[in-house]
């Protein structure tokens, strides 16, 4: 006999686009072409390496989420994780503040679940 349980819910990738385009001032319909342009592609970037971390989810949905190769989200992940490592004091507080929004929105739907 298969036991289900309930899917566990977490933050979604709307949910993470949602936070980082408020702090970073951007239109999320921005986001969605293919651009290079430093801020869209850095603030794509932030959106892949906080929703690798607190999604679940693989690099392969994560990149297709902006028609973006499994590559990118890779690359993202390294790239953000390279600048939390860089010692940077001014990236490391920005950087702790936002997981701390994601963070709050994720335990939100963890007790929303509990109750």
């Amino acid at each position: 006999m298969r036991i289900h349980l309930p899917k566990r819910e977490r933050v979604s990738m709307e949910q993470i686009e949602t936070i980082v385009c408020n702090d970073y001032s951007i239109e999320s319909s921005e986001l969605r072409n293919k651009s290079r342009v430093t801020d869209l592609s850095n603030t794509r970037h932030v959106i892949m390496a906080m929703a690798r971390e607190f999604t679940g989810l693989g690099f392969d949905s994560i990149a297709a989420y902006y028609g973006q190769h499994y590559s990118s989200a890779i690359w993202a992940s390294k790239k953000i994780r390279e600048h939390d490592e860089s010692g940077n004091d001014a990236w490391i507080s920005y950087s702790e503040g936002l997981r701390a929004k994601i963070a709050k929105i994720n335990d939100e739907l963890i007790d929303k679940q509990k109750a």
